[in-house]
């Protein structure tokens, strides 16, 4: 038995394997990264919006595979995706917001921070998944836009 163009074959799969970490699958993940960081930043909680602000794409090769990756850098980022078990918060952030709320009432500001801080004492913050809303919402934007990059590697 005779297999011709084995070496060929080899040759073009393993050109294959390369360019799926190449230019067109790079492209694909940052588009998909774009679409998830818009949507994340519209589902984001937004007081003042340093959060929303802070919700970035970045692309990556890393064990010879892509990756994309959408989050903030802000402390609080992931207590507002994930949620926390309960905890006491300190005071001041709870009252600045308060203000803002409450338009500069000291007293009512004062209440509604002992309030807040009561709540999330017992019950900790409600995991809000702006991120994972994101990506579920756009899994098949995403699924077509990697698989046509690899489709055109695959032709190529």
């Amino acid at each position: 038995m005779e297999v011709r163009g084995l070496d060929a074959t080899r040759a073009k799969m393993g050109q294959v394997a390369t360019d799926l970490t190449g230019d067109p699958m790079q492209t694909a993940m940052h588009k998909a990264t774009l679409i998830v960081q818009r949507d994340a930043m519209k589902n984001a909680p937004v007081d003042r919006g340093p959060l929303r602000a802070s919700i970035t794409p970045q692309v990556a090769v890393r064990h010879n595979t892509v990756e994309g990756i959408v989050g903030s850098n802000k402390v609080y980022g992931p207590a507002q995706e994930l949620g926390t078990r309960p905890f006491t918060p300190p005071w001041t952030p709870i009252f600045e917001w308060a203000l803002r709320k409450l338009k500069g009432d000291r007293k009512a500001a004062g209440g509604l921070t002992v309030a807040v801080r009561a709540a999330i004492r017992a019950r900790g913050i409600k995991a809000k998944r702006f991120l994972q809303r994101a990506v579920e919402d756009n899994a098949e934007k995403i699924m077509n836009l990697l698989g046509n990059a690899v489709s055109f590697i695959v032709r190529k």
